[in-house]
């Protein structure tokens, strides 16, 4: 099974926009009896986990919370940007 490291985001909104400048996507994490979470995760992990291929679950260990928390999830949704075909923002389904 494929791992994906994750930190907490603060920075909401339109500043995200920074965020993927400096080489972070920004993505959320939901799921039956969690509350949505907002989360960020390296682009350089992403590109290198979709270069193996999408796998059908992946463990995110997201850090930054009291305790870090360790979630199996399923990409939900995947939004990439229009001209370089970059991923700009995903969406974490909790399976179990």
């Amino acid at each position: 099974m494929t791992e994906l490291n994750a930190q907490l985001r603060t920075v909401l909104g339109k500043s995200t926009k920074k965020l993927r400048r400096a080489g972070i996507v920004p993505a959320n994490v939901f799921g039956p009896g969690i509350a949505s979470q907002a989360v960020q995760v390296a682009a350089a992990d992403i590109k290198q986990l979709l270069h193996a291929g999408v796998p059908r679950t992946l463990t995110l260990r997201v850090a930054g919370g009291n305790p870090s928390a360790t979630f199996q999830v399923r990409i939900a949704e995947m939004q990439r940007g229009p001209v370089h075909g970059d991923v700009v923002h995903i969406d974490f389904l909790a399976t179990g």
